[in-house]
């Protein structure tokens, strides 16, 4: 009798055990191929576990993982994988801890990939930038589009910012990978139904700008380890060097770069004299180091897929290097030591070295990888990036490379694409967070990728409302352009000029291509504007520079209330040519002025360019501050949109007007100023 109840009570303990050992963090699944899937789940104590999958909901017949132990120095995370899978299908899946399933009520499903080479129509969704306490609700939204996949481009929850140096410490690099499969967030109901794939970049590896110098060895040693235990990722060519890694979705291939591991430091990148900055990087300067660029030009030359996207932590576009050149240019200009910006107050020398970070810092990587696949004929490369804490989208005429940024999946957005527009740099052309967005959509984005068979792929910029800021369509059998100029700024502003004296400024003209640019002509429509450079032909190489001097000199005294202006066109052998920069100055006489240097008139200026499309700028001045209302009405005196209404301090303003943000067609329409007594009435014209 008392061996019965011995027996029991052994039983009722058992089972008491069994019941108590839950899911702690929900599993994520990864590593996902046509015939296979990995998985990470973590409970609360010591255990067997195992994933159970059947293609039914009913779970009549599942089949199951390889079991493992959860075990106390691994904080119980279990890393667990499947073969034998049947491609496209869908398989739900659940926990099992010894042997009996976790009483959790969560539906858990993904599908499987199709077999390699299959041409096929589906969509995915990628970002990056994800900080713990923000409120996160842009991931029910990617969740509703059912992607195919999710790529995690890293920033996943910036354990840096909370505790630092957490890279060094077994238990904050765990405790990370607790906060990323959490059931606090709203990204688990993502997880639970799409397999992601993942690779960090600086706040998640270890610290802000990480690199792959002795300063962050440790402490990228210690992360690259655990993501090789508590991520389910594909094969990693060599985990003690970084994550780079590839996978295949039918006709895709998708080339995951390790943007940190292997980097060297960005600000190697500058030299100093004369207590100014210069960006000279050398021959050696390398984003991805020497071995990884290896692996992915031959994975790239090698490759059968119709598209092959390179996912990438940081942005590629190697126009953006234009800005670090202007940046360096006007590094002691007191009107840019203090530039306001939706993250506070920046340098302009802060400004160069944050670009620094970015691929356009490298110009080594950029042309050995645009040589490489232009040399080779590698059709239908596009690029995937993000850590910009903002969103942008270009055709490939200025990344060369066509590419979608999505930097703000659920952090602060930086409005990066609208401060490099502010400067003049216009280097994303088909959308994104631009500067004529309105302030509502400088919210969270994600990107989103529609792949069409083989005949084309769609890039699209959504904000968090669920609006497309941004998009363009890739073509099959694209090929980078082997000529092509950066030139920055587009447009150029000086101001007021007294009558009789001079003002300079310059523009860059930057050639981020593979073969030689070659300028046959730089020239002013305005004489009162000179290009100061030698006459003739110039040669700029490729990832070099040159600077053109723009010097205005005014010696008639104006009419007043009106503006001096020009642009500047560039003949070269850039196929479809070169935009001209657009200059501007305002001639005043003395007496156009009070004692006090303050303008004393109002006006309204003719929008630049018109005719236009896509964009266009209106600028005005005022004598006092004074409520300004800015209104745009078509040919019959309809109001269409109020631009500006709000209190404005004397002096020049200016707004540029987008039609998309407007919805305006192909015709004629009016914009009218009104300020305080003053009312005037310009005409614009849109063609398409």
């Amino acid at each position: 009798m008392k061996l019965v109840k011995l027996i029991s009570v052994f039983l009722l303990f058992g089972l008491y055990v069994a019941q108590a050992q839950k899911i702690a963090n929900p599993p994520i699944v990864g590593g996902v191929t046509s015939s296979s899937a990995s998985f990470v789940v973590r409970i609360d104590e010591e255990a067997e576990v195992k994933i159970g999958l059947d293609v039914s909901q009913s779970f009549l017949s599942p089949i199951y993982t390889n079991t493992v132990s959860a075990k106390s120095d691994s904080n119980f995370f279990c890393l667990t994988s499947i073969t034998g899978l049947q491609p496209k299908t869908k398989y739900f899946y659940k926990v099992f801890i010894n042997n009996a399933q976790a009483d959790d009520s969560v539906e858990r499903y993904f599908t499987t990939f199709p077999v390699d080479g299959e041409k096929t129509q589906f969509k995915f969704a990628f970002g990056s930038c994800q900080k713990q306490g923000q409120p996160g609700t842009i991931f029910n939204k990617i969740a509703d589009e059912n992607p195919a996949f999710f790529l995690q481009q890293g920033d996943w929850g910036y354990p840096d910012t909370t505790e630092s140096p957490f890279s060094f410490n077994d238990d904050l690099v765990k405790e990370s990978f607790r906060s990323r499969y959490s059931f606090t967030h709203p990204s688990w109901q993502l997880i639970r139904k799409t397999p992601y794939a993942y690779t960090y970049d600086d706040h998640d590896m270890a610290g802000n700008n990480t690199d792959g110098s002795i300063l962050y060895l440790q402490g990228a040693q210690k992360m690259l380890s655990a993501y090789n235990k508590l991520f389910p990722h594909y094969s990693l060519p060599d985990i003690q060097k970084g994550m780079w890694q590839k996978f295949t979705y039918g006709n895709v291939e998708v080339f995951m770069t390790d943007n940190r591991s292997q980097r060297d430091p960005n600000l190697l990148a500058f030299k100093t004299a004369n207590d100014s900055i210069y960006f000279a990087p050398d021959s050696t300067h390398s984003i991805l180091g020497d071995e990884q660029m290896e692996w992915l030009l031959s994975e790239l030359k090698n490759s059968k897929a119709d598209w092959k996207f390179i996912s990438s932590g940081t942005a590629f576009n190697p126009g953006m290097r234009a800005v670090i050149e202007l940046a360096v240019l006007l590094q002691k200009d007191p009107k840019y030591q203090a530039i306001p910006t939706l993250y506070g107050m920046f340098n302009i020398k802060d400004i160069a070295f944050e670009l620094s970070d970015k691929w356009a810092g490298f110009p080594k990587d950029n042309f050995r990888l645009l040589q490489a696949i232009n040399e080779n004929k590698i059709t239908n490369v596009i690029f995937l990036s993000g850590d910009t804490h903002t969103s942008g989208v270009d055709n490939g005429k200025n990344s060369m490379i066509p590419e979608m940024m999505a930097g703000p999946l659920d952090i602060k957005n930086m409005g990066f694409v609208s401060l490099m527009e502010r400067f003049g740099v216009f280097v994303f052309n088909s959308g994104g967070h631009t500067s004529n967005l309105p302030e509502s959509e400088f919210g969270n984005a994600y990107g989103r990728v529609t792949v069409f068979n083989a005949d084309s792929v769609l890039l699209e910029a959504v904000s968090e409302n669920g609006n497309v800021l941004g998009k363009t369509t890739v073509k099959n059998g694209y090929l980078p352009q082997t000529v092509a100029a950066t030139v920055a700024p587009s447009i150029i502003n000086l101001d007021s000029v007294t009558v009789g004296t001079s003002k300079w400024s310059a523009f860059v003209l930057l050639n981020p291509s593979t073969e030689n640019l070659v300028i046959t002509q730089v020239q002013s429509s305005n004489p009162n504007f000179s290009v100061m450079i030698f006459p003739g032909t110039f040669t700029i190489k490729p990832g070099e520079k040159k600077i053109i001097p723009i010097y205005y000199v005014q010696n008639l005294a104006p009419n007043q209330g009106t503006y001096d202006d020009c642009y500047i066109s560039i003949a070269s052998n850039v196929n479809g040519g070169l935009s001209p920069v657009y200059c501007k100055a305002i001639p005043f006489t003395p007496n156009s002025l009070n004692e006090k240097n303050i303008i004393s008139s109002f006006a309204l200026y003719q929008n630049y360019p018109n005719p236009f499309n896509p964009s266009t700028v209106i600028s005005w001045q005022l004598a006092e501050n004074s409520k300004v209302s800015l209104k745009i009405f078509d040919i019959l005196g309809n109001e269409i949109a109020t631009l500006i209404n709000e209190e404005q301090q004397a002096g020049f303003h200016n707004y540029e007007l987008g039609i998309r943000n407007y919805e305006l067609s192909n015709g004629v329409y009016f914009y009218q100023l009104r300020s305080g007594n003053f009312i005037e009435t310009k005409k614009l014209v849109i063609l398409k």
